[in-house]
């Protein structure tokens, strides 16, 4: 279905929005292992998106981190994540659904890493946004 949606808008004109399908697609194939199948995806998704610096600097480096992490490339995976426009924010204070996404994933790294400084700042980020939701903290 991923690929009948992502066809559909390439033909339709609407390249841009074959984004997120491809984005998703990337995502399962991680899920179920098939990390070379997601790399295509990905590449494709960056030939899409190569005009557009919010997938380039953003959605593309999460989920190429994901699939670095998920083949043991952790050195890579730290670069791809903290090369992100969101890297910055959530260390600033910003609780947006992305920040606390990335946080989660740099916390994971950063345990595969041993880097439990990083593993703090990033559980505690979590933390706070979700006691914020809760309505336990303002």
């Amino acid at each position: 279905r991923y690929t009948e949606a992502q066809e559909a808008f390439l033909a339709a004109g609407l390249p841009f929005n074959a984004i997120p399908v491809l984005a998703a697609r990337a995502t399962a194939e991680m899920r179920l292992g098939r990390l070379d199948d997601a790399a295509r995806t990905l590449a494709r998704a960056d030939q899409v998106g190569r005009t557009s610096e919010a997938w380039i600097r953003g959605e593309s480096r999460v989920l190429r981190g994901e699939l670095a992490m998920r083949r043991g490339r952790l050195p890579e995976a730290d670069s791809l994540l903290l090369g992100t426009r969101w890297a910055p924010r959530w260390r600033q204070g910003e609780r947006g659904l992305l920040d606390v996404m990335l946080a989660l994933r740099e916390a994971r790294l950063g345990a595969r890493r041993a880097h439990w400084a990083r593993v703090d700042s990033a559980v505690a980020a979590v933390t706070a946004m979700a006691l914020r939701i809760s309505g336990m903290s303002h």
